[in-house]
């Protein structure tokens, strides 16, 4: 005698989302075995996470294949000045400068060439009085507002962007003053 059996499908998976270790979205469906890319996109795809990340930086993505993903996002608040300046590249001028996007490490910057290098520095250094990381991205995702002024996005052409970070010290606040 067969009582509750359940058809499991083998194939497919549900992915938990979390921003900062809080549940957020569960991807339904999921190819099972997946690659890491593609439950980010997903993810970055749904209002849900958008909301949570707000104007946050993402700081680093943990993927547990056919599990988790867990988005970890900076807890600056809204006053915290964070700036960016960035170039679009494509992957032959990467390869050519001797950057791994898969393996990047902080010597990549010094890889660049030397004009290129100062131009981004003085372009942040214009706002920003702290320089903090230099890295590249990878941005498959864009993001619009619509017509109601809500925050959207969708799917784009990937493009790989050098990435210069920093913040404006004068414009921190820890939240001592409250």
């Amino acid at each position: 005698m067969r009582v509750g059996m359940i058809k499991v499908d083998k194939e497919k998976v549900d992915i938990v989302v979390q921003v900062n270790g809080v549940v957020t979205k569960t991807l339904k469906d999921v190819d099972k075995d997946v690659n890491e890319n593609m439950v980010v996109k997903e993810a970055m795809l749904s209002q849900e996470v958008l909301d949570e990340i707000g104007n946050r930086e993402i700081i680093k993505c943990i993927y547990i294949p056919n599990k988790i993903m867990n988005i970890v996002v900076s807890n600056a608040t809204e006053d915290f000045q964070r700036l960016y300046t960035t170039i679009d590249v494509d992957k032959e001028q990467l390869d050519k400068w001797g950057i791994d996007y898969d393996n990047q490490n902080d010597d990549d910057w010094k890889k660049l060439p030397d004009g290129l290098r100062k131009s981004m520095f003085r372009a942040l250094k214009e706002q920003a009085n702290v320089i903090t990381k230099f890295d590249v991205k990878y941005v498959d995702v864009e993001f619009y507002e619509d017509d109601d002024g809500e925050m959207k996005s969708r799917p784009c052409e990937g493009k790989y962007f050098l990435c210069l970070r920093g913040f404006n010290k004068d414009v921190v606040s820890d939240g001592a003053d409250e």
